[in-house]
């Protein structure tokens, strides 16, 4: 907003390099709904799924970067940046985890049974490109890179009800956060397996 004031009439802001902590989530189940309910109950169903997790992320200063159908692309440390983005970042996956089970018991029980929704969650920390990405007639601001494709990999790794953290995130987080080491693991993409 700063930049934009000091000069209204540019057509776009200039990215920069960020150390970012990206959390990608998807939720699990979600095809099945779309396939066996109204696309009305589909759309109210996603929307209040995302509200409540909205409302988590907002609470740990996470900004979501883009919805993409079922999925969440969420990011700390740009565009505002805290000392303890990393643990927000992952007290944001335990609380949403935590939530998605209020979510289920929410919905009528026999739409709950045949449709149950969990979800994955991948974080990763590290350095990005942040800024304008699109063409001349329409630009989003977003962040790329490596790091940011590591976020998706280890989301897609994970089983419903799981959130897969890299070596760098949990690098920088307290004791308080409990960790299961998974060691080295290949990554689609990645020369050497990843912590």
């Amino acid at each position: 907003v700063e930049k934009i004031k000091l000069d209204p009439h540019r057509s776009h802001i200039e990215g920069e390099r960020r150390k970012a902590t990206i959390l990608f989530m998807d939720v699990s189940g979600f095809t099945a709904i779309s396939e066996n309910l109204d696309c009305e109950e589909v759309v109210e169903t996603i929307n209040d799924f995302f509200t409540r997790m909205h409302t988590i992320l907002e609470k740990y200063g996470g900004e979501i970067d883009k919805f993409m159908g079922d999925a969440m692309l969420v990011l700390w440390g740009t565009p505002v940046a805290y000392e303890d983005d990393d643990e927000r970042a992952c007290y944001s996956a335990i609380e949403m985890m935590q939530e998605i089970k209020n979510f289920n018991e929410s919905r009528p029980a026999e739409i709950r049974k045949k449709f149950p929704i969990s979800m994955t969650i991948g974080i990763n920390s590290g350095l990005v490109f942040a800024g304008n990405v699109g063409s001349d007639k329409r630009m989003e601001y977003t962040v790329m890179g490596d790091n940011v494709n590591l976020a998706a990999r280890l989301e897609s790794m994970a089983n419903p009800g799981e959130i897969v953290i890299s070596g760098e995130t949990a690098s920088n987080l307290s004791e308080k956060i409990l960790l299961k080491s998974l060691g080295k693991v290949p990554i689609k993409g990645k020369k050497d397996p990843v912590d």
